[in-house]
């Protein structure tokens, strides 16, 4: 088999395949830097952590002690109705929250199955509170 030579080919009616430039590589390579610069900087500021702030440390348990996964929770400051804090329990039952305001809250947990349980509980400066729900299974619905 013969080889041909570069000399050759610039002279032939089909051209090599021209490799990709570096500058091309680079100037993508920088416009996704600039992408995720840009990005990162649209999240909104989050305030940090004070000492002064209350956690919540709440763990979910059904009547015969198991803990229960994916129970809904709802917190919101007493006397407000709109949530200020809402989610799921994790695999072990617990979630946790931080309050950034001395006062009383309202914690709402209901799961599938079970009764909805609400509790008032009120935070002081730098503490954190271990909250503890037993739910209640759901009386069956009369025929």
């Amino acid at each position: 088999m013969k080889r041909k030579s570069l000399r050759n080919l610039r002279h032939s009616a089909v051209h090599p395949v021209r490799p990709v430039r570096h500058h091309t590589v680079w100037s993508i390579a920088a416009l996704v830097c600039l992408a995720c610069v840009v990005s990162v900087n649209a999240l909104p500021a989050q305030k940090p952590p004070s000492p002064d702030d209350c956690v919540f440390r709440v763990t979910v348990f059904t009547e015969k002690g198991a803990r229960l996964p994916d129970a809904e929770f709802t917190a919101h400051p007493f006397g407000k109705k709109k949530p200020h804090w809402d989610g799921y329990s994790d695999v072990r039952g617990d979630f946790a929250f931080r309050v950034s305001f001395m006062g009383e809250y309202e914690i709402e947990v209901k799961a599938k199955g079970y009764e909805t349980q609400t509790k008032k509980v009120t935070s002081e400066g730098g503490e954190k509170l271990d909250i503890v729900f037993n739910l209640v299974p759901r009386a069956p619905k009369k025929p």
